[in-house]
């Protein structure tokens, strides 16, 4: 209606299939969040700008659609889901700190759990971070486990898990780190 009143007015309403992904960094935040892939966008006919997103019948939030990249896969975010819980903690069993004349040597172990209390199968994306050293005073050593990938640039080890309704994982990690004594390295 005319008038000096703004209105908000729907101009499309879409339902599309998407494959669903959880990701979670448990070093930064224990909240695993889920995110939807939307294959072959062109023929979707979206524009740029801002949507509204409802995932089943609860609204989500606002999100900005871009689509200037070169993907034909558009990634929303549709936010934290309580249904997976995550706990990231140190096994003090297994991390040590050891002197060796001038070096000083720290094993770190670390424990993460992963359980879907969703009544689905949940695919899921777990990383974490081992340091990296660009000192070649500070040697640094990781044991990578099995199912992970190691990025040893970056230090960031990941996890790609299907996990069943009910299902907990247990993913465990260490690294070791040797330095000059005398030397303050935060670990």
């Amino acid at each position: 209606p005319a008038g000096t009143i703004p209105h908000k007015l729907t101009l499309e309403v879409k339902a599309v299939a998407a494959d669903y992904s959880y990701t979670v960094i448990p070093k930064k935040n224990p909240m695993a969040h889920l995110r939807a892939a939307l294959a072959n966008v062109e023929a979707l006919n979206l524009s740029s700008g801002k949507a509204n997103i409802y995932f089943g019948q609860s609204y989500v939030g606002e999100t900005l659609i871009d689509l200037s990249s070169t993907s034909d896969t558009l990634q929303i975010s549709l936010g934290a889901d309580i249904g997976i819980a995550v706990s990231r903690e140190k096994v003090k069993d297994r991390s040590t700190k050891n002197f060796f004349g001038t070096k000083v040597e720290e094993t770190n172990t670390w424990l993460i759990k992963v359980k879907n209390n969703k009544p689905g199968q949940v695919q899921i994306r777990v990383q974490d971070q081992t340091p990296v050293s660009k000192d070649e005073d500070i040697e640094v050593r990781t044991e990578t486990p099995d199912g992970a990938k190691l990025n040893s640039e970056t230090g960031i080890i990941e996890w790609n898990l299907s996990i069943q309704p009910g299902e907990s994982r247990e993913l465990r990690f260490s690294y070791k780190v040797r330095y000059s004594k005398g030397k303050s390295i935060n670990l």
